[in-house]
C-alpha cells in the first residue's frame, strides 16, 4: 500500500459508532436505539452519547422555514427553499 500524509483516526470505530448513536437518538427514544446498537441506556449516556451544536441549528431552521413558509410553496420533498 502506497504511503500518504493522512493520519489515523484514533479510535476510529467507537468515533463512528458514538456519532450515529447521536444521530439516532435525535429521532428515536433511548430503549429502541440501544436496542439497534446494542448497549444500555447508563452506557451510553456515559460512552457514546455527545453534545453537539446540531440540534439548535435544526430548530432555528425549521422555525425560520415555518415563519416564511418557503417550504410550503416549494415542498419538503427536495429539501431546498
Amino acid at each position: 500500500m502506497p504511503q500518504c500524509d493522512a493520519q489515523r483516526w484514533p479510535k476510529l470505530f467507537q468515533n463512528l459508532r458514538s456519532t450515529r448513536e447521536t444521530e439516532l437518538a435525535d429521532d428515536f427514544p433511548m430503549h429502541v436505539v440501544c436496542r439497534w446498537i446494542g448497549n444500555s441506556q447508563p452506557i451510553s449516556a456515559k460512552h457514546y452519547l455527545q453534545v453537539g451544536d446540531r440540534r439548535p441549528l435544526l430548530k432555528s431552521a425549521a422555525e425560520c422555514a415555518a415563519a416564511t413558509g418557503r417550504f410550503a410553496s416549494h415542498g419538503v420533498a427536495n429539501g431546498f427553499p
